[in-house]
């Protein structure tokens, strides 16, 4: 019943994150398919919208305003690097879905925070850092989208627009 359901701490695989995470990454590329193939959808594009951006509320629950990334809205369990890449996968498919730029600055905190956080020492399975690069138009200033020039000038790689 899902009213009765509440995280168990004895079990790690109870929570509201983790590899369900994934789910938000299928639906936003669902969206993406459903925007360029309406007649091929079997979803209401209202409801899959609305959907959606319920869920990206949900994902940023799970992270502080520093982006630590969490497995439950609660933040009561420990910090868990796999969260991270799964979160700025997501992310960055919302930028693809929306054009909306607070999606890269989003994807982009996730991934610094993922390494200031023990990232360095941990072998990640999905690092969507160069999809985000490769998602900013030309037009946009990395800077602009993603914190503050000093910042991102010692992190970026060098084929990123920074004007």
């Amino acid at each position: 019943m899902v009213q009765a359901w509440k995280a168990d701490k004895k079990r790690s695989d109870m929570n509201a994150g983790r590899e369900r995470l994934g789910m938000g990454i299928f639906m936003a590329l669902y969206a993406q398919f459903a925007k360029k193939h309406p007649g091929d959808c079997y979803i209401d594009q209202h409801f899959l919208s609305v959907s959606i951006d319920l869920y990206a509320k949900f994902v940023r629950t799970l992270q502080s305003d520093s982006y630590t990334t969490y497995s439950s809205p609660h933040r009561n369990d420990k910090v868990r690097i796999y969260n991270y890449p799964w979160v700025a996968h997501f992310y960055c498919e919302m930028f693809k879905l929306t054009q909306e730029k607070r999606y890269l600055t989003d994807a982009y905190r996730t991934q610094m925070a993922q390494f200031r956080d023990g990232g360095m020492n941990f072998y990640a399975i999905d690092m969507p850092a160069m999809r985000a690069t490769a998602s900013v138009p030309r037009t946009v200033s990395w800077a602009t989208c993603c914190c503050s020039t000093a910042k991102v000038s010692a992190v970026a790689p060098t084929n990123i627009p920074t004007t």
